[in-house]
């Protein structure tokens, strides 16, 4: 249910309940507890299927109200197993696995030994498989630069055993580089669509375009950018009307992407359209004479090679487009 609601979730859960287990073993505790907190680690963040896609999807920070929200994925988590007897014990573990050792966490505001052995581990785990995976508002960081955190917040987040063992266990751990938590179906893909859709023509925006500069730093795929200035579109809205403009960027939209096939196309600066290619194209300046030309709209197209410019995000290519 977790991995149908969201894979990266779900990935996520798999690898903290891992990781919590190799500790809980390193520490010795006993096996039935060594079970019950890789059990715990699957069912974490369970409440989160109840959280709205807009605060579980958004691609930056949480606002106050957000962040507020977001924490009631304890709660609800809790209420969910506690439904279910043979989960009670286990909604005990997970109840805590946000507090803090100096006090500081959620939801009811733990402090040192109030925390049970088993939130603590799960805590531990939570945050070096948060910092060590991709998401789409941070990039990841290595092993060795997470546990160097870790051992930061030692006695502030977590106390020094949990610590030590987390050094420990997690410093031979090889992470999996296709982790990632951009879509990769297209039901996922329309989940996202709220944040990295244009509502008018329905291809990308620019933040998409952002985000997939960014995964492209890691492992280039994409080796170059196309763009499609549109000029005098404001032509068709004082002719016409601002819904007969849409109409025409829409139509701008579909044609590009039924003629450019698997590359991915943007639109940004509300009347330009953005295309990255894995190989260099030939665009038929007639072919797009057809659907773009009209009431004297024009066009022009400029390219762009991404590892010779350096573009790895879209403020890089609005520093070369400028040039």
């Amino acid at each position: 249910m977790i991995e149908d609601r969201d894979t990266y979730t779900g990935g996520h859960s798999q690898r903290v309940a891992t990781y919590s287990k190799m500790i809980a073993q390193y520490m010795k505790l006993d096996d039935i507890t060594c079970e019950n907190i890789y059990q715990a680690g699957i069912l974490h963040d369970i409440g989160k299927i109840s959280i709205p896609d807009t605060i579980l999807l958004k691609p930056g920070s949480l606002d106050d109200i957000e962040y507020k929200l977001i924490r009631e994925h304890v709660a609800l988590g809790v209420d969910i197993l506690n439904k279910v007897p043979m989960f009670e014990e286990l909604a005990t573990y997970i109840e805590a696995h946000h507090e803090r050792f100096d006090g500081s966490g959620y939801p009811n505001g733990l402090k040192g030994e109030q925390i049970l052995i088993e939130s603590q581990i799960m805590a531990v785990s939570d945050v070096f498989d948060a910092m060590t995976t991709s998401r789409i508002y941070k990039t990841k960081k290595t092993v060795s630069q997470a546990l160097d955190e870790i051992k930061s917040l030692e006695g502030k987040d977590f106390q020094k055993k949990i610590v030590d063992a987390a050094l420990a266990v997690l410093s031979n751990i090889t992470l999996d580089e296709a982790i990632t938590q951009l879509p990769t179906t297209a039901l996922e893909e329309e989940r996202f669509s709220y944040f990295y859709k244009d509502r008018v023509t329905k291809c990308y925006n620019s933040s998409y375009f952002d985000l997939m500069l960014i995964k492209n730093s890691y492992n280039i795929k994409y080796k170059y950018i196309y763009l499609i200035s549109i000029h005098n579109l404001n032509n068709i809205n004082t002719k016409y009307s601002w819904e007969e403009g849409n109409s025409y960027l829409e139509n701008v939209s579909l044609n590009l992407q039924k003629i450019l096939n698997l590359n991915e196309v943007f639109r940004v600066y509300c009347d330009d359209f953005l295309i990255l290619s894995e190989e260099k194209i030939e665009l038929n300046i007639e072919q797009l004479n057809k659907f773009i030309v009209r009431d004297d709209v024009s066009f022009n197209i400029e390219s762009y090679d991404i590892e010779k410019n350096k573009i790895f995000s879209f403020h890089d290519f609005e520093l070369i487009k400028k040039i």
